[in-house]
């Protein structure tokens, strides 16, 4: 695989690189000028691997049986230098003590056919729902558009669900066990032709049923 710098409108210089098939791949480091900053996440640079936004949430009695709704832009690219009409974002994501079905989003703007968003919206596979306690595992986002001009604007956003509130990280007592999102390792990768879909999840294979004893038979009795 050959590598290349891209550069993009506004400055950013993004490492990419170009597949034998085709594809280009973007990488969008934290620290990019196009990354919004979170003040309610933390992005830590582990000596073992890559760098990691983590959000915090801490639980909120006030808000009873009501759900609480965290929405945040991670990142914001104006006019990107998108030139096929096909991309997914991947990544890692990791979170703990999500109570219901979170999203990580990618929206995307056009001249003639306006925003539209993709989410992890599905029960399995790489758009899966967030939902629960998960150690980092890979997830996917696919878009594609009949529009036939460039992207004006392409957004990542989290949504978040519970009932709970964003908190900074550094005003937590140790006590507090709060729900967290992390990502890392995110790219943008676009496709000269639609990508190909993800294989179907392999079917579970069913515990054989045991068959039920034989009634005993009733021994004949004696006159």
């Amino acid at each position: 695989m050959k590598r290349m710098m891209l550069a993009l409108i506004g400055g950013l210089t993004l490492s990419c690189a170009h597949a034998e098939d085709g594809t280009t791949v973007i990488d969008l480091p934290w620290d990019s000028p196009y990354a919004v900053k979170v003040p309610e996440g933390e992005v830590t640079h582990p000596t073992d691997g890559p760098a990691v936004l983590t959000i915090y949430r801490t639980q909120d009695r006030a808000f009873g049986d009501q759900e609480d709704v965290y929405e945040a832009t991670l990142f914001r690219m104006q006019n990107p230098k998108l030139v096929s009409s096909h991309y997914i974002l991947t990544g890692e994501v990791a979170y703990q003590n999500l109570p219901s079905l979170s999203q990580l989003q990618l929206a995307s703007s056009y001249l003639q056919s306006g925003t539209s968003a993709q989410a992890t919206d599905e029960d399995v596979g790489p758009q899966k729902y967030l939902s629960g306690t998960s150690d980092f595992r890979p997830f996917s986002i696919r878009f594609s558009t009949k529009d036939p001009g460039q992207p004006l604007q392409l957004e990542i956003n989290v949504k978040l669900f519970g009932r709970c509130q964003a908190a900074n990280p550094s005003n937590l007592p140790p006590t507090v066990h709060p729900e967290t999102f992390s990502l890392r390792n995110l790219k943008l990768v676009e496709y000269p032709n639609p990508p190909p879909s993800p294989p179907p999840p392999a079917p579970v294979a069913e515990a054989p049923v045991a068959a039920a004893p034989a009634a005993p038979v009733p021994s004949p009795g004696l006159d």
